[in-house]
């Protein structure tokens, strides 16, 4: 399967949208929020993905059929923080690495990925089995001395015609022993008036279990702590 890429600089991206590349089916532009943060923004017939190369790789803003697919958030647009809870608002958020950082862990808000800084990206055109795509893919390497060191790949696809798209991340354990690996792939729906949640995973008291305790930001009403101990028994 042929791939054709752009490698992204910095440079690339200018307060207004520039365009990187054009053809019959798909558009893509680079641009910088009013927060400074570079934004690469692409489009099929269908709709467009706003995506924040450099800043964890997240999926800012999604659009299908005219319809905003991201949640409202208190974030009008990303900020180049590392704190989770600082620049919170995007569609899809890469969580994790090492640890995802629950209650009860020494680690940051959902681990190292949320905002990393990337030291590449890539726009990367191609075709596969699903159809030609329009993409992008970088590179974040993750290294604490004596504890962690691993590489991090993710890659989004946009499919020509298609209101599907494709998210994958690679993780790759640099060090001479085994990894404790924590993922999480975050992600921020918009809800529809009457519309249904469907869990489509097992729900076995084999194949899950329940977090029972509760991060200091969370302040529940009477009775949720007994829910989720009945949960987790």
């Amino acid at each position: 399967m042929d791939t054709s890429i752009i490698h992204l600089s910095r440079e690339h991206f200018q307060p207004g949208k520039t365009t990187l590349l054009e053809s019959q089916s798909f558009l893509a532009e680079t641009f910088r929020f009013g927060s400074g943060v570079c934004a690469l923004q692409l489009r099929n017939e269908r709709g467009h993905l706003t995506l924040l190369p450099f800043q964890g790789q997240q999926i800012w803003s999604a659009w299908m059929d005219g319809r905003e697919l991201t949640m409202k958030s208190m974030f009008e647009q990303p900020y180049p923080k590392r704190d989770f809870l600082a620049t919170f608002g995007g569609f899809l958020v890469h969580c994790g690495g090492s640890a995802k950082g629950l209650p009860g862990q020494v680690r940051p808000l959902h681990g190292e990925l949320p905002n990393a800084p990337y030291e590449t990206a890539e726009l990367v055109l191609g075709e596969d089995e699903y159809g030609p795509f329009i993409g992008m893919t970088g590179r974040y390497h993750y290294t604490a001395a004596f504890y962690d060191n691993y590489l991090v790949r993710p890659l989004v696809k946009l499919y020509a015609g298609a209101a599907i798209f494709r998210v994958s991340l690679d993780l790759h354990n640099l060090k001479g022993s085994p990894m404790e690996m924590s993922y999480l792939a975050h992600v921020n729906f918009r809800p529809v008036d009457g519309g249904r949640l469907v869990y489509s995973a097992p729900c076995t008291p084999q194949s899950m279990r329940v977090n029972t305790e509760l991060g200091a930001h969370l302040q529940p009403g009477p009775g949720y702590r007994e829910f989720v101990e009945d949960l987790a028994a």
